[in-house]
């Protein structure tokens, strides 16, 4: 799940049906930060 919790692309914004049907939950219409448990001071850490 670690690709899944990094920022999406410019083009997955646009496409969100590009995304990997992995990263998907059961509702695909769910926004990305939404379905993105991981706090963003721990998103943070993991870029670095």
């Amino acid at each position: 799940l670690e690709n899944c919790a990094k920022k999406p692309t410019k083009l997955e914004l646009k496409s969100p049906k590009s995304k990997p049907k992995s990263c998907l939950p059961a509702s695909d219409s769910t926004p990305t930060t939404s379905r993105q448990p991981v706090p963003s001071s721990v998103a943070k850490s993991r870029q670095s």
